[in-house]
């Protein structure tokens, strides 16, 4: 079986990739990001788009006429579909190329579209709700043209490729076709993600990613604020998006931001927390969640979190309705009022991620290729 995978950006395809080319069944990797694991006749690396991309981006008067990351995936389509030759499954990442998927279609190839977020549509519902209470002049997440152009492109493809059962589900409830859909949890690695000795006795509520509304950043900082715990931390990682710039200015001097750590370095900062909390709207496998727990701290997110799929609910930490500020102070207060728990459950969290490396992922995907192939469906 030889498999080429194809992704304009990164998500979690360089993993996919690695895994493929351990099994021997990896035919090529084409994309923008470059994974050193692989040989250099495995990996066809293309840096010069993403570049230019955010090159453009900077000048206002090209970002407001030509809509550049629409461009940038019609260009990198057509790059990819050159790759398809000689291919047992074509599997495209981040969407948006439909010259390769006609082209594999036409040599009787299956093809799979990766997608891992929710339904397009319930995306720019519950997103804009949100954005309507907190930033009402900032556009929806995809215009209908940019929808549209997803939706024909999950009809064409053989096959969705989706992460967790909420991604799944947000698709069934659009009335798209449950027997395309395939459905695989991504993994974390055990070994670079471990639990290390807290270097204090602080109470530390972490978060690690986009700061934004998407990510439900404001409800966090909500609950921590109005509990005013003494003897406590909030810390927030990552950049934030323009629509928290005006939210955390409000929450100035309440908590500890950090723009950015080396993703090697991270599993000191997960084990200094008392606890994780992503508490997104929309979020289809955040990789940060199962990295707390593998470095054995208790989580807290949000049912719109698809590493729900992962989480037992009071036995790995706790799983609350989104915009839920009320449940979350809950389960924050219950965590700061009993230390025993959250090492409990933090122990617990650790076992569980076990069950979910990138080795077993790696078996699952191939399994899934097999099945494909034995189905027969193509085009």
């Amino acid at each position: 079986m030889q498999v080429l995978i194809s992704s304009c950006g990164r998500f979690h395809s360089h993993q996919a990739a690695v895994e493929l080319y351990r099994r021997g069944a990896l035919k090529l990797y084409f994309s923008t990001y470059m994974e050193r694991r692989l040989p250099s006749d495995k990996i066809r690396h293309i840096p010069l788009i993403d570049t230019l991309h955010r090159g453009l981006r900077k000048i206002s008067i090209v970002r407001n006429m030509i809509p550049l990351n629409l461009l940038k995936k019609e260009f990198f389509d057509h790059l990819a579909q050159r790759y398809v030759d000689g291919c047992d499954v074509v599997h495209l990442h981040s969407a948006l190329q439909p010259k390769t998927i006609q082209r594999a279609q036409s040599l009787g190839i299956p093809t799979i579209i990766d997608r891992g977020t929710a339904h397009p549509i319930y995306q720019n519902k519950v997103l804009g709700e949100e954005r309507a209470r907190f930033a009402p002049t900032q556009p929806p997440i995809y215009r209908p043209d940019d929808i549209e152009r997803q939706l024909e492109e999950f009809e064409m493809a053989d096959w969705v490729m989706v992460n967790s059962s909420y991604v799944r589900d947000t698709f069934v409830a659009q009335g798209f076709d449950s027997k395309k859909l395939l459905l695989l949890s991504q993994g974390v690695d055990i070994s670079a993600f471990r639990p290390v000795k807290k270097r204090d006795k602080v109470f530390r509520v972490l978060t690690v990613g986009l700061l934004s509304l998407q990510k439900g950043t404001h409800c966090l900082l909500q609950a921590f604020c109005e509990l005013g715990f003494p003897d406590a931390e909030l810390v927030l990682v990552g950049a934030p998006r323009p629509e928290m710039v005006p939210i955390l200015a409000q929450y100035e001097g309440s908590f500890t931001h950090i723009h950015g750590i080396p993703h090697e370095e991270l599993y000191r900062t997960y084990s200094d927390a008392s606890v994780f909390v992503l508490t997104s709207l929309n979020d289809g496998f955040p990789n940060v969640v199962i990295e707390a727990m593998a470095c054995g701290v208790p989580v807290i997110i949000s049912e719109n979190v698809g590493v729900r799929d992962v989480v037992r609910d009071g036995v790995d930490g706790f799983v609350i309705p989104i915009r839920d500020v009320g449940a979350l102070k809950e389960r924050l207060m219950l965590f700061y009022e009993s230390p025993d728990l959250c090492q409990q459950m933090g122990r617990t969290a650790r076992e569980r991620a076990k069950a979910f490396t990138w080795e077993r992922f790696g078996d699952h995907l191939l399994q899934i290729y097999q099945f494909i192939l034995l189905s027969g469906k193509t085009g």
